[in-house]
């Protein structure tokens, strides 16, 4: 972390924050770096995952203590759909910003019989954001997932592998975790990452949010503007009474 952002670029860490301490923090905090933690089950701990805001709570706190510029991020699935609104809550008491994402199988939504109670939380986040609580999924991707649950899927093309992609611990370049890699990363091009740009054949039914929101403003820019323009009015419009 230290090399890049002395190359002159940011970094971060996404972490459950278990085994996170005022001392690591310490070494951790510096300019330019970021992190956000990643919950997906709460309050309760669970046999063979710790990951709970009753177990995290205070690492929360403490990070929200320094300052650091960091962001909850709370998996909807069957699970946690009871308590994302108090985790989100609880965010909004200390300031810090909140992401709701949608559980998926190896980068597939799964339609199902909770598809309806996901679309509920989205509302409620929406309508947050609308209040301006401090929310890190812009609109249009808070509206995709309200119509990939609904039924409506939108086109689009991923521009994973261009304006995003993953490497493996082994070392392979991947338009995304999940898909299968293209080559091993030191021998990419600059031609694959124009190549990159075009549609991966995946795109209907994705829920891997990283790329979906890296993607969309390229793929469907008009549609991104536009609708990001409207929620803010309404925002405004609401603010103004």
């Amino acid at each position: 972390m230290r090399h890049v952002v002395h190359s002159g670029m940011s970094t971060g860490m996404t972490t459950n924050g278990f085994l996170l301490t005022e001392d690591k923090l310490g070494r951790a905090h510096r300019p330019g770096h970021g992190a956000h933690s990643d919950l997906n089950r709460w309050p309760e701990p669970v046999a063979g995952n710790p990951k709970s805001l009753r177990t995290l709570r205070n690492k929360i706190d403490m990070v929200a203590r320094r300052g650091l510029w960091f962001y909850v991020a709370a998996v909807l699935c069957p699970e946690t759909l009871d308590e994302v609104i108090p985790l989100a809550e609880h965010c909004f008491d200390l300031g810090v910003p909140i992401f709701f994402s949608v559980v998926h199988e190896r980068g597939r939504l799964q339609p199902g019989p909770f598809n309806e109670r996901y679309l509920q939380k989205l509302h409620w986040l929406r309508q947050k954001k609308r209040e301006g609580k401090p929310i890190s999924n812009p609109y249009y991707l808070i509206r995709y997932f309200e119509r990939a649950l609904a039924g409506r899927p939108m086109r689009w093309t991923c521009r994973g592998g261009n304006k995003a992609f993953y490497v493996s611990p082994e070392g392979n370049f991947q338009y995304c975790y999940h898909v299968a890699p293209l080559r091993p990363f030191a021998q990419v091009t600059a031609q694959d990452i124009r190549n990159s740009r075009g549609r991966k054949g995946c795109e209907d039914g994705c829920g891997v949010d990283c790329m979906i929101r890296t993607s969309l403003p390229f793929s469907n820019r008009a549609w991104v503007i536009g609708h990001e323009m409207a929620e803010r009015a309404r925002r405004l419009g609401s603010r103004l009474g």
